[in-house]
């Protein structure tokens, strides 16, 4: 049964120091507490204090190039941003017991600097440390350009001393081991590369390589070479990092698929708005056009950096521009599908958003909603940085793409706030208002829909702390999660919406305070959380109170006029199934099971018990044409027509005739039933019967294995409202013996269909009647699962009647006879 959710009345009670209230306020504090204090020592990202930002990357790099000789005035900066390495950063943490040399000598994550050469395609790269020392130069001249050609020795010396004085790199300890002559057309070019053994790591080492490019240093770095057996390890999991980052994509497009689904079916009824899902895909492109503008610089990297054709940087920017449009068209479909399940499941959680939409701002539940989202977000952060080093001790940790584009943003603060604006939006929509709502529907079960939502979506997005093994990720996020949908549960969809964008910007805010080069930028991102706090704060005390009635859109009416007309159906499927027997009758001689299924809400099939005197009981099973509300009402009215003819006359020839006439003057002509009347003389051991069209009277008798089809002439009540009906239908009689076993059914199940179309059959009916499982509950029951797995989930297209009786008495009769 739908439960009608009565509509959302804001609280009269504004007090901030309510029981509930001052809980949760202990809660965020703590979570608060928790977050600020355990951030920096559990977060990838932290463990090197960045000490230059990316503009100041930039003049360093041109400052060491300029000390290698090239003329500034050539050089052009083409894109700076934030890069790292995974494989070595997950070597420092569990390959090695001190990892700060090594992360001095190569870091795990540094500055990435692309610079253009007038008259020269190939750019020159760079990469400096988080403190702005370069570590690396690749600058591949063009082999036409003239030089000096030296012999190796004298190469070997200009590189000696440029790594000593330049690099800071004495070769002591250091083994060459490679040396490579290109003799090129107007200069010599000298390879050389060193290495020096990875102390505690087998296999791995620390390598030099320098270009000698005519008689000046070219290229340069200070690299790593991992040894085999660590990839060997290293692989797997990256292979599940990326299965499950292709597992994100299945599930954003499932979700998609059935959005449309249901989009398209409820557009056709008027059950959905576009209005709101036009307003928040155009906040969405407004988010990604701030967003990628601001990421430019990361996203761009890979093109600018190697250009493989003139065209590769557009490539990138056209299939970020697709990327947008699918994101939005899906956002489009999700969140209008969402809010109209939804409004159907539990409509007062939609009560701030319509105000928002009314450009109603300065609201209680808008402000209530801004501070409940700020403490779920601090209570939530506080919990995975509590549980991180308990579930993720000696798992390895990465810095995510997300972190990546933060620290490479041409405007930090306001990346931190667009990224948080974009996870509250996609998480909202997704997450809650669809996925959740949609399970809500179908399961009918609330800790049903939340855990299977919390493991979809958790296993998923698991990056506030990239663990490299994403299983363990999924745990922590699944764990972490519930704490949101406990808000949304006990709070609104409003809620949680300020949560997400209150994690995401208080995420990338603590990003940028622990680096001493972008701590201002922190502190604004801080203070305009602080901000929104205050907003909420004020709301709540001098907000306006405004029922959700006021501001719900105008197409809520038609899916409360279906809740209505589906919440009167329900009740008369009640109503209806009281009108079936409360329970089988159990006559001494007989034993008695019935079930009956309408194929709706409602139905026309109908069976019932008389118990009679002199030991006989009366049983019925009938179908009126049609199915649905006016089906079951005139099967209602046969019912009382028949009730009441029994009172007087025992006869079932004479009470349907009886009932034909009754209902031939109440009923619209196009309207007719099938019935038939079976009554049981128990002490004679005889059945007496009449058929109005109905299904026939099946007889199996264990005796000699056989089964009678009983047909005897008859036609449906309705069709013949004269005594025609009297003289075309015929009433009979059948003696029994113990072990027969009668059925009487209707039309629903021998018609019935399994996906390719074939009919269950009344040759199926008497087949499992053949097989004697033993008493009628057992025939019953056999019958039911043959049809179950017959049909294999298909919908029933017809009402469900079945009675078995069989006769349970000692005695010996004589054979088979009819009159």
């Amino acid at each position: 049964m739908t439960e009608l959710v009565a509509p959302y009345t804001p609280p009269a009670d504004r007090s901030l120091f309510r029981r509930e209230n001052l809980v949760v306020l202990l809660l965020t504090l703590v979570g608060l507490t928790m977050f600020a204090t355990r951030y920096a020592e559990t977060q990838p990202s932290a463990r090197i204090p960045i000490q230059v930002d990316r503009d100041e990357a930039g003049r360093l790099a041109l400052a060491h190039l300029q000390e290698l000789g090239y003329a500034t005035s050539e050089l052009s900066i083409r894109n700076v941003s934030y890069q790292s390495d995974p494989a070595w950063s997950a070597f420092l943490q569990s390959e090695v017991d001190d990892a700060a040399p090594l992360r001095t000598f190569r870091p795990d994550a540094w500055w990435a600097v692309v610079l253009n050469r007038t008259n020269q395609v190939r750019p020159i790269l760079l990469r400096l440390t988080p403190a702005g020392e370069v570590f690396s130069v690749n600058h591949p001249l063009p082999e036409t350009r003239a030089g000096a050609r030296l012999s190796p020795t004298q190469a070997l010396g200009i590189a000696s001393t440029f790594l000593q004085e330049v690099a800071h790199t004495p070769l002591t300890g250091w083994t060459l081991q490679n040396s490579r002559v290109d003799q090129l057309g107007g200069r010599s070019d000298h390879t050389l590369t060193w290495n020096q053994p990875i102390p505690g790591a087998d296999g791995s080492f620390r390598t030099l390589r320098l270009v000698v490019a005519g008689d000046a240093v070219s290229s340069w770095s200070r690299a790593v070479e991992l040894s085999p057996e660590f990839r060997s390890r290293f692989g797997p999991k990256e292979t599940l990092h990326t299965f499950m980052d292709f597992g994100l994509l299945l599930l954003v497009i499932l979700v998609w698929v059935a959005a449309m689904v249901v989009f398209a079916l409820r557009f056709r009824s008027s059950e959905i708005g576009l209005r709101n899902g036009i307003l928040v895909v155009f906040a969405l492109i407004l988010v990604f056009v701030w967003f990628g503008f601001n990421t430019s610089p990361y996203t761009a990297y890979s093109a600018v950096a190697n250009p493989q054709s003139p065209f590769q940087l557009a490539f990138v920017y056209i299939g970020v521009s697709i990327q947008v449009f699918l994101t939005s068209l899906g956002l489009f479909f999700v969140w209008n599908a969402g809010e109209s399940v939804s409004r159907e499941v539990w409509p007062a959680k939609l009560g701030a958003f319509d105000k928002l939409f009314a450009q109603r701002f300065f609201t209680r539940d808008i402000g209530a909603g801004i501070l409940r989202g700020f403490a779920m977000a601090s209570i939530s952060l506080g919990l995975w940085f509590t549980l991180v080093p308990l579930i993720a001790d000696g798992q390895w940790t990465v810095i995510g793409q997300e972190e990546l584009m933060h620290l490479s943003a041409i405007f930090p603060p306001g990346l931190a706030l667009g990224a948080g604006l974009m996870t509250g939006l996609l998480v909202t929509a997704y997450a809650y208002l669809f996925t959740l709502g949609l399970l809500r529907w179908r399961t009918r079960r609330t800790w049903i829909a939340v855990l299977a939502t919390a493991i979809l979506f958790g296993v998923f997005f698991s990056e506030t702390t990239v663990i490299f093994d994403r299983r363990v990720g999924a745990v922590l996020s699944v764990i972490v999660g519930l704490a949101g949908y406990w808000f949304f549960l006990r709070y609104d969809l409003w809620t949680v919406f300020c949560g997400s964008f209150f994690s995401g910007l208080l995420l990338g805010s603590a990003l940028y305070v622990v680096h001493p080069a972008f701590q201002w930028e922190g502190v604004l991102g801080l203070a305009t959380a602080g901000l929104a706090v205050l907003y909420g704060a004020a709301a709540v005390y001098r907000g306006k109170a405004v029922a959700d009635g006021d501001v719900s859109p105008t197409y809520v009416r038609h899916i409360s006029e279906r809740e209505r007309l589906k919440f009167e159906l329900d009740i008369a499927r009640q109503a209806q199934l009281r009108m079936l027997p409360a329970q089988v009758p159990e006559p001494t001689g007989l034993e008695v099971a019935a079930f009956s299924e309408p194929a709706r809400e409602v139905g026309g099939d109908y069976y019932d018990f008389l118990e009679l005197p002199g030991n006989r009981l009366g049983i019925v099973v009938g179908d009126v044409s049609g199915k649905g509300m006016s089906a079951a009402l005139y099967m209602t009215m046969l019912k009382g027509y028949l009730q009441s003819r029994f009172e007087s006359d025992q006869s079932p020839l004479s009470v349907l005739a009886h009932v034909n006439r009754m209902f031939g003057q109440s009923s619209d002509r196009a309207m007719f039933a099938t019935m038939i009347l079976c009554v049981f003389d128990i002490d004679r051991k005889v059945v007496t019967f009449a058929r109005a069209g109905h299904c026939p009277l099946l007889v199996y008798r264990p005796t000699d294995s056989s089964v009678y089809v009983l047909q005897p002439q008859g036609i449906g009540i309705g069709l013949e409202r004269s005594d025609l009906f009297e003289r075309l239908t015929r009433e009979e009689s059948l003696d029994l013996r113990a072990g027969d076993v009668i059925l009487m059914y209707s039309d629903g199940i021998p018609e019935a269909r399994d996906s390719a179309g074939n009919e269950f059959g009344r040759q199926r009916l008497i087949d499992l009647l053949r097989e004697n499982a033993g008493s009628a509950e057992e025939v019953l029951a056999r019958i039911r699962d043959a049809h179950r797995r017959f049909v294999s989930g298909e919908e029933p297209h017809d009402d469900l009647t079945c009675v078995v009786v069989r006769l349970t008495a000692d005695e010996r009769l004589p054979p088979v006879s009819t009159t």
